[in-house]
């Protein structure tokens, strides 16, 4: 009897059952869906060109000057290097800063030290000068 009832064990183990063919199936399905989705973004989805924004996010007092926070997003879905910022508040000389790379759809977050203390945040002028593809 004890032989009988491992035999039925063992082929009952052996039998895939109905959840796991499911959970195989659905898997299979996920699989096939990720590479035709990647396949097709690669070769027929246009890349928009890097599209800037700047925000000044702050002034802070920094030594006889201003630590003029500023944060870049790139809208587009390209990546950009060498992206570099420029600021002037009133008729102080401008100075830059240069962010390596700023990937599509992300943002990046620097300080530029000015000269002078501007009076807010709305003196303040910045922009982006340049940018190279990566």
């Amino acid at each position: 009897m004890a032989k009988r009832a491992s035999t039925k064990k063992h082929a009952a183990a052996k039998t895939p059952r109905l959840v796991e063919w499911l959970f195989g199936a659905a898997s299979g399905a996920i699989v096939v869906a990720l590479v035709v989705y990647f396949a097709w973004q690669g070769l027929f989805a246009d890349a928009t060109p890097p599209r800037f924004t700047i925000a000044v996010e702050g002034i802070e007092p920094a030594g006889t000057g201003a630590g003029v926070a500023v944060r870049v997003f790139n809208g587009g879905d390209a990546a950009a290097a060498d992206v570099t910022v420029a600021a002037t508040a009133g008729d102080s000389e401008t100075r830059r800063l240069t962010f390596d790379y700023v990937p599509g759809r992300s943002e990046r977050r620097g300080t530029i030290v000015l000269p002078r203390m501007p009076g807010a945040a709305s003196d303040v002028s910045v922009e982006v000068e340049s940018f190279s593809e990566p």
